[in-house]
């Protein structure tokens, strides 16, 4: 998935769920900075330990419902979604910069593909699958409701 993101290390960077922070510092690591937001407080704790413990400072770390982006960190030149909806969430699209890419996992949630999209002037454009793979349903108000 980060490898579809191309990141050349100038990159503002919108993760949405962060799990353990793993990927987290992967994206800190290969680009300029990260934005990443999860929606279990425990998982949040976890990360932020484990960014701290290693290091990490380039990294907004936020609890919330990541289904809808973070809107005040925004415009982002690449976003990486690390759960399953059938659909990009319309506020992931707006928030990605002209050219940004973003990654995402779309289906059901359990069996889906992972699919690579670029953001051109006439909206989100799907450029290609990356691999099938099986991630956990995106939960929140632009996602799964249960």
């Amino acid at each position: 998935m980060i490898e579809g993101l191309g990141l050349t290390g100038d990159e503002h960077v919108l993760e949405i769920g962060t799990g353990v922070g793993f990927q987290t510092a992967l994206l800190a690591r290969l680009s300029h900075d990260v934005v990443s937001i999860d929606m279990w407080p425990d998982l949040v704790q976890q990360a932020r330990r484990n960014l701290a413990r290693n290091g990490v400072d380039n990294v907004e770390l936020l609890l919330g419902d990541g289904s809808g982006g973070v809107p005040e960190h925004a415009p982002y030149d690449a976003v990486v979604v690390s759960a399953a909806f059938p659909e990009v969430p319309p506020p992931l699209i707006g928030q990605l910069e002209h050219g940004g890419r973003l990654v995402q996992p779309i289906g059901p949630g359990g069996r889906e593909e992972v699919v690579l999209f670029r953001r051109t002037t006439t909206g989100l454009e799907r450029q290609e699958v990356l691999t099938p793979a099986s991630f956990v349903r995106l939960r929140g108000r632009y996602g799964f409701t249960s």
